[in-house]
């Protein structure tokens, strides 16, 4: 495993009396590898103990788990989670000894998550500018202890705040007052003097300036601070031997370095000497009760802050438009109800929001969230999470809420929508799952499969999405994965996305479409359809499954058991139900018709089949119209009705499919035709694997020009392997084998037939081989139909059909051809007093009379014959006939051979 996340803790959540279970959004190795911090309202913390107060799921799980405690946390309390990975190492590697990838993955991991949870404790602690000298630390620390232990007295001195600011407005005077004493302590005489005189009687002992004494300025303060307590007089008289600078407002004081004072510092230069590039808002907060307008107050905050504003776990009600200037660090409990109109605009300032399927952002009618480079599902709809709750609306105000290009994640987990609308993506937008491949889900209530619709000249994408429905044991009635509708031009990227149950996978309208790592079972109408566009591009990896059929049952007698087998006449299948007793079912080899009677073979239950609908209804891969240039790769299309199909709206040239290129597809048990081309131009095929059921065709060609059919193999076909029928002109066989064929045991059924006015050519393929994987009834080769003209057959071993080749066409030219031997000689004579000789001429065709020529070994004379001459040429024979009876036998040779053979 990786550690992919640089999340290094969790919360604080807040509780209410209710919930117990509570995500951790790292990765651990062990369940003791995680703290749990329960704190009061009173800030006092306590550890919570493994097992005793709560369980911990989700252990190695790249994305976390959850918390579960054992009693609900109380309202007024909160819970942290953070990683607690012993600081020791305990993997051991012998020299020379075995080498465990994964116990040296682990070791790293570990690694990284002792740096994460230092990293986490590092974010809470105070630290000093990058800039500053370290040195400075002990004398800010110094301050913090002296601080500290002067708190009662700073407690004492708040609470008389109004008091100490009269005295510190006469410092001068009690600054000075700390000399005098001083001074008076010479002397007992003088220093009666100055500490006794009366008030406004100087003082002059011919030492000193002259003066006034003590009593005079005790008699001064008390004057001023009439109200001061006498806690308050010796807090002032301990500030008068402080050295402090010139009060100003809103400013602070830092000791300086030799500590012969004090200096005073602003709000700002606090922040840097801090090392805390950002405001605290649970100190300067907006109201934040979801229900005062709270942007007027952002914005103030905005105008004090550097970089960061952090906000608390509140609601902030957004009631007007608002764009950020400054990054807003949402805590784990913080909401933005924006209300209807408005929009929350964060193009000048990304917002840092951890956990991702928490919910964010509530929205009212049209407002909006925008500007997001980095957009998460579960901010907008967080709350509907892993629910059948509809939240197709919620999802497109997340699809809207990122710039051009955008990133939209997928959270791990579901959500639901009914299909009725797609997902606009105007943008260009990228989307993926957050987790990896296929953890993030779009869920279909009903028949219809809307999901993501990309409609603009920018790339667009989806990576990593599954898309299912709730009812796949009813058939889909309408609605694209993922469409790339008109005016989408730029080209899409679909990748590891997988589709279950749905109407269409992907679905290329205009544009340059590339889909790799594709899978989609049971798709009704297509898996990936081509609808008029050019350039597209199956990578390697795709799967496209269709082998069960959507079915309906009346008369049911008795309770059927899903994935039990059926029985009925002719055949049998599986049968899959679900808890409404809607039905699949899966038929390969022999499949019901409508009317027939379906027995439970377990459970003995019966039932008349009244609809059958099967998947890939119009291909597996369906390319429709003008489509140029597709190159498809090791894609593997199976069961269903076609597989393949490619079609155009007429023959004419601006309407036809252009050349489109299949390398290394599978295209397997078919219904109707593994692969079916119609009206196109320049189709190729190579390397790839054609089977079907029934009496189903593998590849069916239909005004299908310049088809290239190279290297391919046809393994348990039900029907013909190739038929190449009306309006195909120049299809290229070469190169395959054609093995365990006409599994339906059809008389005189073809592998390969050209019929009327088709053209062609087949060489080096080999038919009727028995390999085991089903029934092999080769009866026929080649057929050539009346009509057929220029046919070429070359180098092709039919050896093992009945009939190896059947030729009614026009200049067919056959060539080295096993098991259809196109040329013979041999001896014959005409016996005396016979006046012919027929010969069996051990051909595969008929030949012509012009086609047999024939050479006398002794002469007509001594038979007293005149001439000879050749008739009666059938597929087996051909006559000798001389112009009287022999008088004595008469002996020649002969050569049959094909004309242009």
């Amino acid at each position: 495993m990786t550690v992919p996340s640089e999340t290094n803790r969790s919360g604080p959540y807040n509780g209410n009396g209710v919930t117990t279970a509570f995500d951790y959004e790292f990765r651990i190795v062990d369940e003791s590898y995680l703290r749990a911090i329960k704190a009061d309202a009173a800030g006092v913390e306590t550890v919570l103990t493994l097992t005793a107060d709560y369980a911990v799921t989700g252990v190695r799980a790249p994305e976390g788990g959850q918390v579960v405690l054992t009693v609900a946390l109380p309202t007024g309390q909160t819970l942290t989670l953070l990683p607690h990975v012993p600081f020791t190492q305990e993997i051991d590697l012998e020299n020379q000894g075995a080498y465990y990838a994964e116990t040296v993955e682990t070791g790293l991991d570990l690694a990284v998550m002792r740096d994460q949870q230092l990293q986490e404790q590092i974010n809470r602690a105070v630290t000093i500018p990058a800039s500053e000298d370290p040195a400075q630390l002990d004398g800010l620390v110094h301050d913090i202890l002296r601080l500290a232990d002067s708190a009662d007295e700073i407690d004492t001195v708040a609470g008389i705040e109004d008091d100490v600011t009269t005295v510190a407005g006469i410092a001068a005077e009690v600054v000075a007052a700390g000399p005098a004493a001083t001074a008076a302590a010479a002397s007992a005489v003088t220093a009666w003097e100055w500490a006794q005189k009366d008030e406004d009687v100087a003082v002059n002992d011919g030492v000193h300036a002259p003066g006034f004494s003590a009593f005079n300025w005790m008699r001064k303060a008390l004057g001023y601070a009439a109200s001061a307590s006498a806690s308050a007089i010796a807090a002032a008289a301990s500030a008068a031997s402080i050295n402090l600078p010139p009060v100003s407002a809103d400013t602070f004081l830092q000791a300086k370095p030799d500590a012969s004072g004090y200096l005073t510092k602003t709000a700002a230069q606090v922040r840097d000497i801090l090392g805390s590039p950002f405001i605290n808002s649970f100190a300067r907060t907006p109201a934040a009760d979801g229900v005062t307008n709270d942007v007027a107050a952002l914005v103030a905050l905005e105008a004090t802050a550097e970089e960061v504003i952090r906000l608390k776990n509140a609601s902030y009600f957004i009631g007007t438009n608002y764009t950020p200037t400054k990054t807003l660090r949402f805590s784990s409990g913080t909401k933005f109800l924006v209300a209807n109109g408005v929009t929350v605009d964060f193009n000048l300032a990304e917002p840092e929001i951890h956990a991702p399927k928490k919910q964010r952002f509530y929205l009212t009618g049209t407002g909006a969230i925008a500007g997001l480079q980095k957009s998460y599902a579960g901010w907008f709809a967080g709350d509907n999470l892993n629910t059948a709750t509809n939240s197709l609306t919620l999802l497109q105000k997340w699809a809207d809420s990122v710039t051009i290009g955008g990133e939209l994640k997928a959270t791990l987990g579901y959500y639901t929508t009914d299909g009725s609308a797609y997902i606009e993506c105007t943008k260009g937008q990228q989307v993926s799952s957050d987790k990896g491949a296929s953890n993030a889900k779009l869920v279909f209530s009903g028949t219809a499969t809307r999901g993501f619709r990309f409609s603009s000249q920018l790339y667009g994408s989806v990576k990593q999405v599954r898309f299912e429905r709730q009812t796949p044991n009813i058939a889909p009635t309408v609605g694209d994965c993922i469409l790339f509708d008109s005016g989408s031009q730029a080209r899409g990227v679909v990748d590891q996305i997988s589709t279950d149950g749905c109407y269409v996978g992907v679905h290329a309208v205009s544009g340059w479409v590339t889909s790799s790592r594709q899978t989609s079972t049971d798709t009704r109408y297509s898996a990936f359809f081509i609808d008029g566009t050019n350039e597209i591009h199956l990578a390697p990896g795709c799967v496209f499954a269709a082998n069960s059929s959507w079915i309906t049952m009346t008369g049911i007698t008795g309770t059927f058991q899903s994935g039990e087998t059926v029985t009925f006449s002719g055949g049998s299948g599986t049968i899959f139900k679900d808890a409404s007793n809607n039905y699949k079912g899966v038929f390969t080899a022999t499949v019901p018709t409508v009317s027939q009677v379906l027995t439970g073979s377990t459970s003995g239950a019966t039932g008349t089949l009244a609809t059958k609908v099967n998947g890939h209804t119009n291909g597996g891969i369906r390319i429709y119209g003008r489509c140029h240039a597709g190159v498809y790769d090791g894609t593997e299309v199976s069961g269903g009705d076609y597989p393949l199909l490619i079609d155009a709206l007429s023959t004419s040239n601006a309407d036809r499919s252009l050349f489109h290129v299949f390398n290394g597809c599978l295209f397997d048990s078919a219904m109707i035709t593994a692969a079916a081309v119609f009206k196109a131009v320049g189709t190729k095929f190579f390397g790839c694997w054609f089977s079907s059921f029934l009496t189903a065709t593998g590849l069916y060609l239909a005004d299908a020009v310049h088809t290239v059919v190279e290297g391919c193999q046809w393994t348990y076909v039900g029907g013909r392997c190739i038929l190449v029928d009306t309006g195909s002109k120049d299809t290229q066989i070469s190169g395959g084998l054609m093995a365990d064929i006409n599994a339906s045991n059809t008389a005189n059924l073809p592998a390969i037939q050209f019929v009327s006015g088709t053209t062609g050519k087949v060489r080096d393929v080999t038919i009727g081989t028995n390999l085991g994987y089903g029934p092999n009834n080769p009866t026929r080769g080649v057929q050539i139909d009346a009509g057929a003209n220029g046919i070429t057959l070359d180098n092709i071993d039919a050896s093992l059909c009945t009939t190896p080749i059947v030729d009614n066409g026009t200049g067919t030219i056959i060539r080295n051809c096993a098991g259809a031997k196109t040329n013979n000689q041999g001896a014959g004579v005409v016996n005396s007093a016979a006046s012919s000789a027929v010969i069996n001429h051990g051909l595969g065709f008929t030949p012509a009379v012009t086609d047999i020529r024939i050479t006398p070994t002794t002469s007509l004379a001594t038979s007293t014959l005149t001439g000879f001459w050749v008739s009666a040429a059938t597929a087996t024979t051909f006559t000798v006939t001389v112009n009287a009876a022999a008088s004595a036998n008469w002996f020649f040779g002969w050569e049959a051979r094909i004309k242009n053979a």
